[in-house]
């Protein structure tokens, strides 16, 4: 079959344990370095830790039977019956800072229940409270995994959104940047919501990815000026975004009916067989997807638009040099009766230091906001990583794992003026992190340059295609 792209069978032989290390070097052909070493060292030392685990050793570090106090606060997961497990999530983790609620936390459960290989059910409730607005909220969550292909999931209450629902900015970086640099860059609204989504595999071809939501909206305002380190040449800036389409972002509270519907489509799936399991790599072949967003005016709805947008992602090896990754999403509004500035079409933007997003699919220099349209869009992001460029010529270099990459980033709006960025990185630094030099243009002319400190770019493309 021309679409099993490899066969591969592995069987280890019971007596393969039996042996210890003088044995594998003197048949080793090549020895093992000193970094490969450490590495099956570690290996070695989590395999135990889970063997020990699995039998129910007591002694493993963060694995206790019993409740602790310091639970309460660090979290721990405890089994009560049969397949069924409670989770206290560790709320120092969640402690956070912005001008709106000040300082912040979040408390969460997670019950779950497993009834089969393929089926389990978890419930989790969260609150959420925030000290200058000496304010409680809280949702609840119930996921129910039908199948290996299929995930439903029912959640309502009340939170806090980011204008962009596809977090622009992490709360942990806002907290540093807010705290110590006077920028809030995060802007945020409160909605109380119940949302229904089902997450579907069709085929081998296709994913089905749909849901519905009420919600009642509210505009947030500052509560704190509150900072650990004072800049005199600056202030902290309103909790309203600003953009170049629209002359005040402000919105009154308003209740929505809102679905989005996105169908994921591969054309040319491989598949692998191992041990006689035939898998399909999801990868082989560049992703497809459709997306409606609609605001309905049904249910006291006071939001009426229709958002179509069409994208295509892909990443694969050209040869033995390098690895050409890229993503173009075009969209645009065939209505926009009625809507407000949480319904336009944002983009990940970023204008910190530290940079949190997939590399491929996220701006380094661009503002939040500032390009959020309600018009037609083109975004498109071209990543290439190299086998060797400049520093990765050198052998020392390429030993330990380093490998360097150029981008190029654009985004047209009406109001972009054709924003470009282009860069340069170093990737794999300790295997997790990279560091990127970028430049921007409009039009053409040089408008902005900055440093970016992000995670390896393998490491945010395991987060990206894992979704599909």
């Amino acid at each position: 079959n021309e679409d099993v792209i490899s066969i591969t069978s592995m069987k280890i032989d019971s007596t393969a344990y039996s042996y210890d290390s003088a044995y594998w070097a003197n048949i080793r052909p090549v020895p093992l370095s000193k970094y490969e070493e450490k590495g099956y060292n570690v290996t070695d030392s989590l395999a135990e830790q889970n063997r020990r685990a699995a039998d129910g050793d007591s002694t493993i570090v963060g694995r206790k039977k019993g409740f602790d106090v310091n639970d309460l606060i660090f979290g721990n997961r405890y089994k009560i019956a049969d397949k069924t497990h409670l989770r206290i999530n560790n709320a120092a983790l969640t402690v956070g800072f912005n001008t709106v609620e000040g300082f912040n936390f979040r408390y969460g459960l997670q019950l779950s229940k497993t009834f089969d290989k393929l089926r389990w059910l978890s419930i989790e409730p969260t609150v959420r409270y925030a000290f200058a607005r000496e304010k409680l909220i809280g949702n609840l969550k119930i996921n129910w995994k039908q199948s290996k292909d299929e995930m439903w999931t029912l959640e309502g209450g009340k939170n806090i959104s980011q204008f962009n629902d596809n977090v622009p900015i992490l709360p942990i970086i806002n907290t540093q940047s807010s705290l110590f640099y006077e920028q809030n860059y995060m802007k945020i609204y409160e909605q109380k919501y119940l949302k229904l989504r089902l997450n579907k595999k069709l085929n081998d071809h296709f994913r089905f990815d749909g849901n519905i939501m009420w919600s009642e909206r509210t505009q947030l305002f500052n509560n704190t000026d509150y900072s650990i380190r004072d800049i005199e040449t600056r202030t902290y800036t309103v909790n309203q975004p600003e953009n170049a389409e629209l002359d005040n972002t402000a919105f009154n509270s308003n209740k929505a009916f809102l679905t989005n519907l996105t169908l994921a489509y591969i054309p040319v799936v491989k598949y692998a067989i191992r041990n006689k399991v035939k898998r399909a790599i999801t990868d082989s072949s560049p992703l497809i997807t459709m997306s409606y967003t609609g605001g309905l005016s049904v249910a006291e709805s006071e939001v009426d638009f229709d958002l179509l947008d069409i994208g295509v992602k892909h990443s694969f090896k050209t040869g033995v040099t390098g690895k050409l990754s890229f993503k173009l999403n075009g969209g645009l509004f065939l209505n926009k009766d009625q809507l407000t500035f949480i319904d336009y079409r944002h983009f990940m933007g970023n204008r910190t230091v530290l940079q949190s997003s997939d590399p491929v699919g996220s701006y380094r220099l661009l503002e939040y906001y500032r390009h959020s349209t309600a018009n037609e869009y083109v975004a498109a992001f071209v990543h290439y990583d190299f086998r060797k460029l400049l520093l990765t010529r050198l052998p020392f270099v390429r030993d330990r794992g380093l490998k360097e990459a150029v981008f190029v980033n654009y985004l047209g709006t009406d109001s972009s003026m054709n924003y470009t960025e282009v860069g340069y990185s170093i990737n794999n630094i300790y295997r997790i992190f990279r560091i990127e030099g970028v430049a921007s243009f409009k039009d053409g002319i040089y408008y902005d340059w900055g440093i970016r400190i992000g995670l390896a770019t393998n490491l945010s493309s395991l987060v990206s295609f894992g979704n599909y």
